[in-house]
């Protein structure tokens, strides 16, 4: 389950997303399923819900791309979980903003700036808060997520009203 804590201050963060490294190790082309978000109800803070659209996009690694953390990877899925507004209050759209935090299975500090969020197998700095940016395998996660969320957003245009 995908879970995104709001505190009674209004701050929104990220909590363990369990199904995050799940979903996104499926050998599936792709998958496209709803994801009902639990907030965390520690003390003080409010319970709420979210939903998401949860896509995973396996794509073959190009030839010419080379990372010796990853020697014998073929192919990898990226992943996009897009908030969807059921779930929350429809009067109050700013329920309904996404950190866009971005996962490489587990959260790292980086935020993509988009309202939604991702997750790739990324080269992570050895303090797992940051993307090495500049590698060819990172480069080509990152358009792999580009790819994943056209497919995902179209696949959540063409889903039915009830799924």
């Amino acid at each position: 389950m995908l879970s995104v804590r709001t505190t009674s201050s209004g701050r929104r963060d990220s909590a363990a997303p369990s199904c995050i490294s799940t979903c996104a190790s499926t050998r599936s082309a792709s998958t496209l399923k709803p994801l009902q978000s639990s907030t965390g109800s520690g003390s003080g803070s409010e319970e709420q819900r979210r939903d998401y659209w949860f896509y995973a996009h396996e794509e073959a690694l190009p030839a010419d791309v080379l990372e010796l953390s990853r020697a014998g990877v073929q192919a990898r899925s990226c992943a996009v979980a897009l908030p969807l507004r059921s779930g929350v209050d429809t009067d109050d759209l700013s329920a309904l903003q996404c950190s866009g935090r971005v996962y490489a299975f587990l959260p790292t500090e980086v935020h993509s700036r988009v309202p939604f969020l991702l997750n790739a197998d990324f080269v992570l700095s050895s303090s797992r808060e940051s993307i090495q940016v500049h590698r060819p395998w990172n480069l080509w996660l990152r358009n792999s997520l580009a790819t994943a969320f056209v497919r995902g957003f179209l696949a959540l245009l063409r889903a039915p009203p009830s799924a």
